[in-house]
């Protein structure tokens, strides 16, 4: 009886190590002010991107960030579609920085493109953001914010229904 307990429970942590879980979906979007434009700094996660077939690898789960900076036009038109920014509901231009400025950072065990975008309005009443970026492959995604701006200073969820802040 001993060894057949031994036996299951070798045989359970064997099976354990092969199960992969599901990975959250997570994005940061920092927006604060400078010289009296927004800023946006978008954090992703390469396996996000990588899901949703945004760089250059053919393996999901392995990524190079050879493969990021090669994958840069992709990302850069992919982000100015997914994110409007207005002011006065007026809309703003959107100019992500180079792949040479990015950088890779890692949080909480994942690895995450860190992205600087910048944002020409011309006022400075009325500042919103719409993000719909990696909801249509994941909908489960999620992007925390971080909006702190000379006007307001807020942490907010965006979700598939909560895809604008803020809300008129």
């Amino acid at each position: 009886m001993k060894t057949l307990c031994l036996c299951l429970a070798l045989l359970t942590a064997l099976l354990a190590n092969n199960v992969q879980a599901h990975k959250f979906s997570t994005a940061y979007l920092d927006v604060s002010e400078r010289d009296g434009q927004p800023l946006i700094v978008w954090q992703v996660a390469l396996h996000d991107l990588a899901q949703a077939k945004l760089l250059s690898t053919p393996d999901v789960n392995t990524v190079r960030w050879q493969q990021v900076l090669d994958s840069e036009a992709v990302l850069i038109s992919y982000i100015t579609t997914r994110m409007q920014f207005t002011a006065d509901n007026i809309a703003c231009t959107l100019t992500p920085q180079r792949a040479d400025t990015w950088v890779l950072q890692q949080i909480q065990g994942e690895f995450y493109l860190q992205l600087a975008v910048e944002v020409q309005c011309a006022t400075h009443q009325a500042w919103q953001l719409q993000y719909r970026a990696l909801f249509d492959i994941e909908h489960s995604h999620k992007a925390l914010l971080f909006w702190h701006t000379a006007a307001d200073r807020r942490r907010v969820v965006l979700d598939s229904d909560t895809l604008i802040f803020p809300a008129n």
